[in-house]
């Protein structure tokens, strides 16, 4: 079986997501295959082993690709269908605000899709009320309600998301 995560942020880049990225995947590398679909930084390269696949993005910006966010999520968008088709994933993980937006805008309700979703990404999107985020508001909502699991990070992340889900229908 093999499991395609995507994600916006994995070492060397530093904070929460990526550690928790490779984190997961070296734990699922165990019992699946995986691959990795994350942005190339500064001396990276693709990369495989032992049930391991790296698959670097080269994304517009270098390593300043978040200051260009829609350009990000368009190059993502591209970069996660061409690894779907050469893949093939029995299931695609989502890890992060920014994967999940591409993820949104994939929208393969027969993809067995699995969302990771922190608070972070419910406070700074789903509850903005700025205008400027009604598109990211809207392609999360679609990845939720067409993936497969959607797994909280905690019990109050969970409760926010049931709250959110139900005040934006």
């Amino acid at each position: 079986m093999k499991v395609l995560i995507y994600t916006h942020e994995y070492p060397p880049f530093r904070g929460g997501i990526a550690t928790s990225s490779q984190k997961i995947a070296n734990i699922l590398k165990d019992k699946f295959n995986v691959v990795v679909c994350c942005p190339k930084y500064r001396n990276t390269s693709s990369s495989s082993s032992n049930n391991l696949k790296i698959k670097r993005m080269n994304l517009i910006g270098g390593d300043k690709f978040k200051k260009i966010p829609l350009l990000q999520y368009i190059q993502g968008f591209f970069h996660l269908k061409r690894s779907i088709r050469e893949e093939k994933p029995d299931y695609i993980l989502y890890l992060g605000e920014e994967a999940e937006i591409v993820g949104g805008l994939v929208n393969e309700v027969k993809l067995n899709q699995i969302v990771r979703i922190a608070g972070s990404g419910i406070k700074s999107i789903l509850e903005n009320k700025n205008p400027s985020k009604t598109y990211k508001k809207f392609l999360m909502k679609r990845l939720y309600k067409n993936s497969k699991y959607i797994i909280a990070v905690s019990n109050n992340t969970k409760n926010l998301l049931i709250k959110v889900m139900n005040l934006m229908k």
